[in-house]
């Protein structure tokens, strides 16, 4: 049982206890060769079997598996919604169809998969078209309202602030209002280092008459090195002429 399928459960569905085995490929739109491909199937999980009528046409019984597979999925179609039924159609509302696809996705078991879709089905979330031996599900209007809601309520949670954070913030408050509700005093409070104007301009006025002594003294040397030079030219000349 593990490896029937929502298609099985689906084609189970549409057997009546008078269709025939060449009518049945009009049941689940498909040709007769899809149709047999898919009877064979159900035969071989052991969910229906073939009465022979000659010279009648042959009919189409379900099995005790059959019936109770059926009677399964019913059941459980009546469990509460709950979050792998919200994974399904979320996985539909991709761009995952195929069954398969979505029972590898999620890991379970295509079996428990069909009993979803059924729940599914029931609870008119999805629809399906039954084509060729294919089945394609959608999501009704119901199943999208329902994914962008759970899809709205998870990013809501996620994106909500801690409400612890909100004490501090408001300890923090008066602080910044006495701050921005004083600037002068902050100003004031900055400028403590600076110099008054009047100290300003009597260091600057001490620099200046330290550079001219300066410049005096270099002046005073180069004139006495000066005159030293002229008294040795002066006293070498009258040594000479004596």
């Amino acid at each position: 049982m593990d490896n029937v399928n929502f298609i099985d459960l689906i084609a189970l569905m549409k057997i009546k206890p008078d269709t025939p085995v060449e009518k049945f490929g009009a049941e689940i739109n498909a040709s007769f060769f899809d149709s047999s491909n898919i009877l064979g199937g159900l035969r071989t999980k052991g969910l229906v079997d073939f009465s022979v009528n000659f010279p009648d046409q042959n009919k189409i019984q379900l099995t005790d598996a059959g019936k109770q597979l059926l009677q399964d999925a019913e059941d459980k179609s009546t469990a509460e919604f709950d979050l792998l039924d919200m994974e399904i159609l979320t996985q539909l509302s991709g761009t995952k169809r195929d069954i398969t696809d979505i029972s590898n996705t999620l890991n379970i078991r295509p079996v428990d998969l069909a009993f979803r879709l059924y729940k599914l089905l029931k609870g008119n979330y999805i629809s399906y078209n039954f084509k060729n031996a294919n089945i394609e599900i959608m999501l009704t209007e119901i199943g999208f309202i329902k994914v962008k809601l759970g899809l709205a309520q998870q990013n809501q949670g996620q994106t909500t602030p801690p409400q612890a954070a909100a004490p501090a913030v408001a300890q923090n408050a008066p602080q910044s209002q006495n701050n921005s509700a004083d600037p002068e005093g902050t100003a004031q409070a900055n400028d403590k280092t600076a110099l008054p104007p009047n100290q300003i301009y009597t260091s600057f006025e001490n620099k200046v008459k330290q550079i001219k002594l300066v410049n005096k003294n270099i002046l005073i040397i180069s004139i006495v090195i000066v005159l030293f030079i002229l008294f040795l030219l002066f006293r070498s000349k009258i040594v000479s002429l004596i």
